[in-house]
């Protein structure tokens, strides 16, 4: 430091030889004004104004500014001066020093800038950091993400700093509290839920890192914290796909092999039914066999939508018009007790879908809504233009999609059972009241047509299933050729089945109706010559 005197009632100046090695400048002359020159023009102002206002007023002086050094560069300067007073107390002259500063004020200047971009990165990172003492009861540092994901402040953080704890789920402490016995030596990685203000639950995957010493030993322990919700959400969405992908793959599989056996019963029944008299007894028996395969067929044919091989005829329709024309069927399935509210906002959008499993889909969802509201309600089906989430995360450029959604005042579901709501032969209707396989068939349709389902639902507050198909454009279809029938009583017919029941009934079929005197259209030794060779089914 450099030593200076002032007299205020004349204002001259004495200078202590250090202050001219301090500034650097041998052609200072030691007065106020030219003291005043050596300033960096952009200081030299507020330099000015607090030096005269020092030594005009008698107040204390403290001036920080830039100051042009012989060395060629521009240093850092910190003048401070203090007013003595007379026995009169008037202030007669003024003490002070001279401090060149670069390198603290550099110093400074750059933990300014050190902190502006770790507090950019903290505030811009939607990640939680965070440093806390060994037994994590003080809080050094938390970054406002915090305030995001907790939901709660920073400052009640620090006043509470086991606040975080305390918002864990209870379910979910206790693996917490045995993953803190890590730090010593690992740290941890672990993942829990968290309880917001609001009730609202997240999932958050929490890691934490020890900070050691010199020593080796834990002083410290730092963390980051994210909220990793979504992904929850998604990975149950995937499990919940490859779960219904496996189960339709075993239900396409099986409606297959039982498609045969149908046949083989169906076929049987038939031949019994020509063969016996019109008055026997037995015809009975016959008749609630065929009723019996009737109701079966109509379950593999329920299967085989839900695994996605039902045989369809697909076509660009427009949604509401298919709402239109099933309204009043759908009307009369739901009864008076019932009001069905439609708001059709997608006209003119095309879908590509076979219009009868689009009526199947309606009539599905509107039974099981219907079974929802014993003592009543309403139904509403509304269809708009939108783009589901799900869409955008599998294809960001898809393009539009039309909403159907299907919404009842009914009793609702709980969580448990609405994730099981479309596996196939799962209800909660009392045994005999349905087969379980309505709203698996609806999930296999709007897959099968490339679309995408969702459902909402709380227990007491009705349920939502919301529908999307992808908007196509419409175009002209084709006239369909229609092939010329000739007629002849003369032709071999070869069947290729791998299924040897089959192939005997279609064979006893053939003698059955030779012998009741019906054009045999079926030889025998074709399908000994080839059989072997050939393989394959028949779908009706």
């Amino acid at each position: 430091m450099g030593l200076w005197r002032g007299e205020l009632s004349t204002g001259e100046i004495t200078w202590a030889p250090e202050v001219y090695d301090i500034l650097g400048c041998p052609e200072f002359n030691g007065t106020l004004e030219d003291f005043q020159q050596w300033i960096h023009q952009d200081d030299r102002a507020a330099a000015n104004k607090a030096m005269i206002a020092a030594f005009s007023e008698g107040v204390s002086l403290s001036a920080e500014f830039r100051w042009w050094h012989q060395d060629g560069e521009w240093r850092w300067m910190l003048i401070r001066g203090q007013c003595e007073f007379d026995k009169s107390g008037v202030a007669a002259r003024m003490f002070g020093t001279v401090q060149d500063i670069t390198e603290t004020h550099n110093a400074a200047e750059e933990l300014r800038s050190s902190e502006m971009r770790f507090r950019q990165l903290a505030e811009s990172i939607e990640e939680v950091f965070w440093l806390t003492d060994v037994d994590q009861t003080e809080i050094y540092y938390i970054s406002p993400g915090y305030e995001t994901v907790w939901g709660r402040t920073c400052e009640s953080l620090f006043e509470s700093p086991r606040q975080w704890f305390e918002a864990i789920h209870p379910d979910d402490r206790g693996y917490v509290e045995s993953a803190f016995s890590s730090l010593q030596t690992s740290g941890y990685d672990v993942e829990y839920r968290i309880l917001r203000p609001a009730g609202e639950i997240r999932w958050i995957r929490d890691r934490a890192f020890p900070v050691r010493d010199e020593h080796g030993t834990v002083v410290r322990i730092a963390g980051v914290a994210e909220d990793v919700t979504r992904r929850r959400e998604l990975e149950a969405q995937l499990r919940h796909a490859q779960k219904m992908q496996s189960i339709g793959e075993l239900a396409g599989g099986v409606a297959h092999d039982f498609n045969n056996l149908l046949t083989v019963i169906s076929t049987a029944a038939q031949l019994l039914d020509r063969t016996l008299p019109k008055d026997a007894e037995s015809r009975e028996l016959v008749d609630e066999i065929r009723m019996a395969q009737q109701r079966a067929t109509s379950l593999t044919r329920q299967l085989l939508a839900f695994s996605r091989r039902e045989v369809v005829a697909p076509r660009v329709i427009e949604v509401d018009a298919v709402v239109v024309d099933t309204e009043k069927m759908l009307r009369r399935l739901l009864g008076e007790d019932v009001r069905l509210v439609t708001n059709l906002n997608a006209a003119g959008l095309h879908v590509r879908i076979d219009p009868g499993q689009l009526v199947q889909v309606l009539m599905n969802l509107a039974v099981n809504a219907r079974d929802a509201m014993v003592n009543g309600g309403a139904l509403h089906i509304r269809t708009s233009e939108r783009l589901p989430f799900r869409a955008i995360e599998v294809n960001p450029d898809c393009g539009p999609y039309v909403e159907l959604s299907v919404v009842d005042t009914g009793d609702g579901m709980s969580a448990e059972v609405r994730s099981r709501v479309f596996e196939p032969f799962f209800t909660t209707k009392d045994s005999g009241q349905g087969t379980g396989m309505g709203l698996s068939v609806v999930h296999g349709i709007v897959v099968q047509n490339g679309g995408h389902l969702e459902v909402f639902s709380e227990e007491g507050k009705g349920a939502a299933f919301v529908i999307y198909l992808p908007v196509v454009q419409p175009v002209a279809e084709p006239p369909q050729a229609v092939d010329s029938v000739v007629v002849n009583h003369a032709e071999t017919v070869l069947v290729v089945e791998d299924e040897s029941s089959v192939r005997r009934m279609v064979e006893w079929s053939k003698g059955r109706s030779a012998a009741r005197g019906t054009p045999s259209s079926l030889q025998p030794a074709a399908w000994k010559r080839f059989g072997p060779w050939l393989t394959g089914s028949i779908q009706t």
